[in-house]
């Protein structure tokens, strides 16, 4: 048997003005396990959310889903993504 995997380890950060700062900024509640990426636009209650948040803003309480399934390109990432875009009404 060889060892031949790697652990990846999902990592969340925030903006406060220029300061990139490791962690779930205190506006986010929740379940922040399953989540990457830049969670500065994010607020609200996050147990439902899962995959790479970054580039998202807006209030997730009350959404729920893997935001990696809405096939987000990295140039939409770039430009910002309303929450609300991502939400079947």
């Amino acid at each position: 048997m060889k060892k031949k995997l790697t652990k990846i380890n999902k990592k969340i950060w925030h903006f406060i003005g220029d300061k990139r700062i490791e962690g779930a900024h205190s506006y986010i509640s929740g379940d922040v396990s399953r989540i990457s990426g830049n969670v500065s636009g994010i607020y609200g209650d996050v147990s439902g959310i899962s995959g790479d948040v970054s580039g998202i803003s807006g209030n997730v309480s009350d959404i729920s889903g893997d935001v990696s399934d809405c096939d987000i390109s990295d140039s939409d990432r770039k430009s910002g993504i309303n929450i609300r875009d991502l939400v079947i009404n």
